[in-house]
């Protein structure tokens, strides 16, 4: 294996890691450190955003023995994870630091994929 592909099962595992919040609102709490109320428009909101990363994550990690994926996989995990940090860095409100702990792992990915698309197309 490579450094592309070692990347995209990295960021797959981690992309994928809060599909644990399709199970409910408690699980939601947890993760992020916010009081969710089971059913309400913001749970079904944040079960929705579990769902979408693991669709991401479980891309990426096809893409890690798929290579004319990688590019697109790479790319997708770049945005995801650069419109993250940027809302939690342009955000007024008082945030919990699960919410700063997801965007600092995100810092660590949108570096590691960054270098990685770099690599595959010959930049780095």
């Amino acid at each position: 294996m490579n450094f592309t592909q070692y990347t995209l099962i990295g960021a797959g595992v981690i992309h994928t890691a809060p599909i644990i919040g399709v199970w409910g609102a408690s699980r939601l709490s947890k993760l992020y450190g916010v009081q969710l109320r089971p059913n309400s428009s913001l749970a079904v909101l944040m079960q929705h955003r579990a769902v979408m990363l693991g669709l991401l994550g479980g891309y990426q990690m096809y893409a890690a023995a798929r290579p004319v994926h990688q590019v697109a996989a790479l790319s997708a995990g770049i945005i995801s994870d650069l419109s993250y940090i940027l809302l939690v860095f342009c955000s007024k409100g008082d945030l919990s630091p699960e919410v700063r702990k997801v965007a600092f792992i995100d810092s660590g990915l949108l570096l590691t994929c960054a270098v990685a698309l770099g690599r595959l197309q010959g930049l780095l």
